[in-house]
């Protein structure tokens, strides 16, 4: 995640710190900084939709969708925690006046936006939940947040709709519920215009390599890269991202390879040559080293879909590289004789094929024995489950690899963050509020 991205959004965070500030003299501190709890959470919701528009002026600003959704995230869950204090803290003040109707709703809508948020924010981390269940329902996360906003509105607060600190926090508020409402507009509307049908359709196993060539201009990409793709086919409709596993070609054939790990993904061995598809641009930042004396390309399982791509572009190799493909039974690798074509063909690119089954898992001992050791020249590039990338990362690092040269992208979009504990404490504290609220 770019450093720049990050400041933007903890000076945005901080901002309506400052207005605060101004307020605490002759103030309820408890009751002000319940308010300025609600107001960050505000924010932070806000900023949380604009990058779930997966616009193309972000990436510069933050660095790849994986990053931006990780960011996304814990905007999110920081939204929540600050929304839970807000409304354990009280937040009303006497100095504001007698309480009216508009007053009253206001908090009724807070009261319905808290549930909600505190629902979806659930159903968010934990990963358990079918993603095709989690999907449609973290659709109305945008919804609460517009009700969030007309809390904020009607409710009372020490400050005017016209200063300063209730522009800013208006401004916030309309860009997030812009961004929500963009995020609605269908695919192939504003994202995935460009059309492709099904050219072939290659079965490995569990894996499925998916060929599609352009009706039209088609997309650019750079190898590595991934995009969002729909099938015009009834049941195949819904929006996944997949990796492009093919090098960029002069007819701008594009190919995608999943493994069997759902319903939907399962399905897609049923596509058919000459079936219809829509395909967003490219996102993505994955690419390989420009510098050092050697690279390591590690990938695990369908993992191993980017260096596809990699291996199909010699510029990508102008220096000894070394691919360990990691999978469960050679029989089974998806790919296996492209990449073995590819070492083949160009010297400085060397396979292994790590088989589980055989050798166990792949550890940094046997990266290093591979390559000569290891050292400050050497640039990792890994994509595959995160145990094993932690695994791989600090050994490695401990055998003298520069810890900012292993390079890798978020194996999974949704995740749950190591938040299963804080996933169960929302539900207990959300129990508790509602069973208060209903009492009274």
């Amino acid at each position: 995640m770019r450093s720049f991205g990050v400041v933007i959004v903890i000076i945005a965070l901080a901002i309506p710190a400052y207005w605060f500030a101004q307020l605490a003299p002759n103030r309820d501190a408890e009751a002000l900084f319940s308010q300025y709890l609600g107001v960050t959470a505000l924010v932070a919701m806000g900023l949380s939709q604009l990058l779930a528009t997966r616009m193309a002026v972000l990436e510069p600003i933050f660095g790849g969708l994986d990053r931006i959704y990780v960011l996304h995230k814990w905007l999110g869950v920081g939204a929540i925690v600050a929304i839970l204090l807000h409304d354990t803290i009280d937040a009303d003040m006497e100095a504001l006046g007698r309480q009216t109707g508009l007053m009253e709703f206001a908090e009724t809508l807070g009261e319905i936006s808290l549930y909600g948020i505190l629902i979806l924010g659930v159903l968010t981390i934990a990963t358990w939940v079918p993603y095709q269940f989690w999907r449609l329902t973290h659709k109305f996360m945008g919804a609460f947040f517009v009700l969030s906003a007309l809390h904020f509105i009607f409710i009372g607060k020490p400050f005017d709709l016209g200063d300063p600190l209730a522009v800013y926090v208006l401004a916030i508020c309309a860009v997030g519920t812009l961004s929500y409402l963009y995020t609605l507009v269908p695919f192939g509307v504003l994202q995935g215009r460009a059309a492709y049908e099904v050219a072939s359709v290659d079965k490995t196993g569990d894996t499925v390599a998916i060929s599609l060539k352009p009706l039209r201009g088609g997309i650019s990409h750079r190898a590595g890269q991934f995009a969002f793709v729909s099938f015009v086919v009834p049941g195949k409709s819904e929006v996944h991202p997949f990796t492009i596993s093919a090098a960029p070609n002069a007819d701008k054939t594009i190919r995608f390879t999943a493994k069997a790990l759902g319903d939907y993904t399962r399905s897609l061995g049923e596509l058919a040559v000459g079936m219809r598809a829509r395909v967003s641009r490219a996102y993505g930042h994955f690419q390989s080293s420009k510098r050092g004396s050697c690279d390591v390309w590690i990938g695990a399982g369908i993992g191993i879909t980017p260096f596809l791509a990699w291996s199909g572009r010699r510029d990508l190799v102008p220096r000894p590289t070394h691919l360990f493909y990691c999978v469960q039974s050679k029989s089974n690798a998806v790919g296996l004789d492209e990449l073995e074509a590819a070492a083949a063909a160009d010297p400085n690119l060397t396979l292994h094929v790590v088989d589980s089954t055989v050798s166990g898992r792949l550890t940094a001992d046997q990266i290093s024995d591979a390559i000569g050791g290891v050292g400050k020249g050497v640039n990792a590039h890994f994509c595959g489950p995160t145990p094993m990338r932690k695994a791989l990362k600090d050994g490695l690092v401990a055998k003298g690899m520069r810890r900012s040269a292993f390079h890798y992208e978020e194996f999974e979009i949704r995740s749950d963050l190591g938040l299963r504990k804080f996933s169960g404490w929302l539900i207990a504290r959300g129990v508790r509020r509602f069973s208060k609220t209903a009492s009274s």
